[in-house]
């Protein structure tokens, strides 16, 4: 509703010249955990008139889980939101604008972040917000073959480059750019990565990224290795936890994998994390 009447035909708002009135938007619980569109506003004075757009979503108050594409890159996103949803988590897809706008990098409203860069990395003031979300004991899953790689190679932009994040934040530090095999495989009795043990993990089963780079990396500042490249010793993804804060990063794309070993190894980080899959439904919204 829109002024408290149906929004599906306009609604008419009069103004005086020079005075402000507010438009209240309201939307009716439904089953899912968020709705989003666009408030168009038309204001006519003298005989001119000017149209404006607003887009609007509203947030189901149980829902504590966003997914944060940094990269704003939909079309390699979908993947990965495809198994969100397949896994029934009550979650919500955010920009980082709207991260900030519904103080989603506080733990308290988002017990739970996964963080996708693609074929993008974290900058700006994601990397701020993404560690004062961890520093304030928020839980995280950070996935993207060329996180590392731009946080740290020296052929990255200058600009970009920030070892002290890549190190302080995501606990690990940069050993190459393509690491070269093409599969991943799980470490024994790990909680995130352990079902993946004895099997090889095709990372190029959807080339999503195209091309795709994945980062090898090395863990730091007490993180633990929870997955490596072919059958050697290269690092591919890290998890690193203190009494409140858990951290999953893994420096190649999930968006890459086959749905049938990108599902559980998503499953998996995220019931560490402390996301438990869920069908309860909202009792209400917050705009």
């Amino acid at each position: 509703t829109i002024q408290q009447q149906d929004g599906s035909t306009p609604v008419s708002v009069s103004v005086a010249p020079g005075d402000v009135a507010p438009i209240q938007v309201a939307a009716t619980v439904g089953e899912g955990s968020y709705m989003s569109g666009d408030v168009i506003v038309s204001t006519t004075y003298d005989g001119k008139k000017l149209e404006s757009e607003f887009p609007v979503k509203f947030i189901a108050p149980d829902v504590r889980m966003a997914f944060v594409d940094v990269s704003g890159d939909s079309i390699r996103s979908a993947n990965t939101i495809a198994s969100l949803g397949a896994l029934q988590y009550r979650y919500v897809p955010m920009t980082s604008g709207e991260m900030s706008l519904f103080n989603g990098w506080n733990p308290k409203q988002f017990g739970v972040v996964v963080v996708e860069g693609n074929k993008w990395i974290i900058t700006g003031s994601d990397k701020q917000n993404l560690s004062a979300y961890l520093d304030a004991g928020g839980r995280a899953l950070v996935t993207g073959g060329e996180l590392a790689f731009g946080l740290a190679d020296p052929a990255s932009t200058s600009t970009d480059r920030d070892e002290a994040f890549l190190e302080g934040t995501l606990h690990a530090t940069y050993v190459r750019d393509s690491a070269g095999p093409r599969t991943v495989r799980g470490v024994s009795g790990d909680a995130v990565s352990g079902d993946f043990a004895s099997k090889q993990v095709k990372i190029y089963a959807e080339d999503i990224d195209a091309p795709n780079q994945p980062d090898e990396i090395a863990p730091t500042n007490g993180a633990i290795p929870v997955y490596y490249y072919g059958t050697g010793d290269q690092v591919a993804g890290i998890r690193w936890n203190d009494d409140a804060t858990r951290l999953v990063y893994l420096s190649f794309g999930v968006q890459n994998l086959a749905e049938t070993d990108r599902d559980p190894i998503i499953k998996d980080a995220l019931d560490w994390l402390g996301q438990a899959q869920s069908s309860v439904q909202p009792t209400g919204v917050t705009p």
